[in-house]
């Protein structure tokens, strides 16, 4: 195994307990001795703050932190350390992320600038494949943390609802060879593409 992609809900609070960020700082010690290159997204449940504290830390350990917008594509190294994907990760996005703060907006107004706004941030995020790859092709691995028009959720799901609207269309992914998504709690493939999938979670 190259690598882990953790998409988004490390822990299921802002202010997780002492014993929660024992067992992950355990978690990615004992992963980087395997040499396995670990991905770490910032979802809902997530702080910001608190993952970012100890992001430096944590990429000597063989691990990438996301908790903010604007992550630059990057390199995926193989477990031998020669490239192995073109990574483009989008962690969990506030309406604050993507509207600028105006007042006299109704609540319909956001939502439609939100979902005018976002496709535009996940393209953006997604390179040209030639300007990453470089002399030999590499899958393009996109993940995010949000909701997508056709996921079947479950009760455990506590949902972000902006305005009427709170799934994002799948056919407007940008193309990618496999899109890794979270903030659904069951396992599935989204709208018949075998390539876009919620890993789901294993507490369900």
């Amino acid at each position: 195994m190259d690598a882990i992609i953790v998409a988004g809900d490390v822990f299921d609070t802002g202010s997780p307990p002492s014993y929660a960020r024992t067992l992950y700082n355990r978690f990615v010690v004992n992963l980087q001795q395997t040499g396995c290159h670990l991905v770490v997204l910032a979802g809902n449940h997530d702080s910001v703050a608190t993952l970012n504290e100890s992001r430096d830390i944590m990429a000597f350990l063989n691990t990438t932190v996301v908790a903010s917008a604007g992550h630059a594509p990057q390199i995926l190294p193989r477990r031998d350390g020669t490239p192995g994907a073109v990574l483009c990760p989008i962690p969990f996005l506030r309406p604050r992320d993507i509207i600028p703060a105006r007042r006299g907006l109704t609540v319909l107004k956001n939502s439609s600038i939100y979902w005018q706004r976002l496709p535009i941030i996940t393209n953006n995020t997604m390179p040209m494949p030639a300007n990453c790859a470089g002399d030999q092709p590499l899958p393009i691995i996109a993940t995010g943390h949000l909701t997508t028009v056709g996921a079947s959720k479950s009760d455990a799901v506590r949902d972000i609802y902006i305005g009427t609207l709170d799934a994002f269309p799948a056919q407007n992914f940008p193309p990618a060879d496999y899109i890794a998504l979270g903030h659904i709690h069951r396992a599935q493939i989204i709208g018949g593409m075998e390539h876009v999938r919620y890993c789901g979670s294993p507490f369900h």
